[in-house]
């Protein structure tokens, strides 16, 4: 769906040169900085974005709504962040940028609703454990939300791979495209080397600061070692579907489901800085190394405090620094 623009002239194939680039991108203000930081040295004429086509979003890039009464009534797990992409994907489309979403969004939300339920079931589920005090059952509802993300995010990721590609086998998308996507979907990129290789006149490329970053500050072996646990269940169910690889055994599961109940306590800051990136990654690859023995004790004593995630994110980086020593 073409957001606020009028039609492109048509091409027949993807004759003219084009250069696809994904950017994975994580959820933090650093990363907004960083991809408008890519786009005033490399400008795009088209900016592929991760939401569903509305047209409201189109009032709201055309200024006819506010982006605040485009966001109003809807659920964002990092309301700044957004904000923040939003205004800046409204400078693009002031400056004749093509923002484009995809029509595969809306179809794999519709085909998934049955999955989306059981996870709001099981992300309800959880939200009770953690507030009872249920270390157990809150374990078992991280595993089970991290196998129904990971199937959703396999379907969904079939869907935007093949869109992608029809687009621009069509003529419709040429020139230099810029797809900005999550950190955890890499899938369409690859699959899109794999559609296009017979295509000579297009090329395909990827950006991934967080890449750089844990290179940069952890060592690049490291780079597992500091996703939050839950995505490691998720990519085990999505890599099961799409390359036929291996599910992980139940004391995996178990293992990763205790790390993942610490770090829903201390989950969703929004980092400004690049050093507030680092310093809560360097949390999370700490817990990333606790045994769920230790992620028992953790929960019982944050739960015994009553502690916000601010509080509960110091307990835990204090708990882990002594840890280590």
């Amino acid at each position: 769906m073409v957001l606020a623009q009028k039609p492109p002239e048509k091409q027949v194939g993807a004759e003219k040169k084009t250069d696809v680039t994904f950017f994975f991108a994580m959820h933090t203000i650093h990363n907004v900085e960083l991809f408008k930081k890519y786009v005033g040295n490399n400008p795009p004429n088209i900016v592929v974005i991760e939401y569903r086509p509305d047209y409201r979003l189109n009032q709201m890039l055309d200024g006819k709504i506010t982006i605040a009464e485009y966001m109003e009534g809807k659920r964002y797990p990092f309301p700044k962040v957004t904000e923040e992409e939003f205004k800046f994907f409204k400078e693009l489309h002031e400056k004749g940028v093509r923002i484009e979403t995809l029509s595969s969004e809306d179809r794999g939300i519709e085909a998934q609703k049955g999955i989306r339920m059981q996870l709001l079931i099981a992300r309800d589920s959880l939200s009770h454990c953690l507030e009872e005090g249920d270390f157990e059952g809150a374990v078992d509802e991280c595993v089970t939300s991290g196998e129904l993300r990971g199937l959703l995010n396999a379907e969904r990721d079939m869907f935007k791979a093949k869109e992608i590609v029809g687009r621009i086998r069509s003529g419709d998308w040429s020139s230099n495209i810029l797809v900005r996507t999550g950190v955890a979907h890499t899938w369409p990129k690859h699959q899109l080397v794999e559609e296009l290789k017979g295509m000579k006149d297009v090329s395909v490329s990827s950006l991934y600061p967080f890449r750089d970053m844990v290179k940069d500050t952890f060592g690049w072996k490291n780079l597992a070692g500091v996703y939050p646990p839950y995505n490691e269940m998720d990519r085990a169910v999505t890599y099961h579907i799409l390359r036929n690889t291996k599910l992980m055994d139940e004391g995996r599961k178990q293992l990763l489901g205790s790390r993942d109940v610490i770090y829903e306590l201390i989950c969703n800051p929004e980092l400004d800085s690049e050093e507030e990136t680092k310093e809560y990654y360097e949390v999370i690859k700490m817990i990333n190394q606790l045994s769920k023995e230790e992620c028992k004790n953790l929960f019982n004593e944050m739960h015994s405090k009553k502690m916000d995630e601010e509080t509960a994110f110091k307990f835990v980086k204090d708990y882990l620094k002594n840890r280590k020593r």
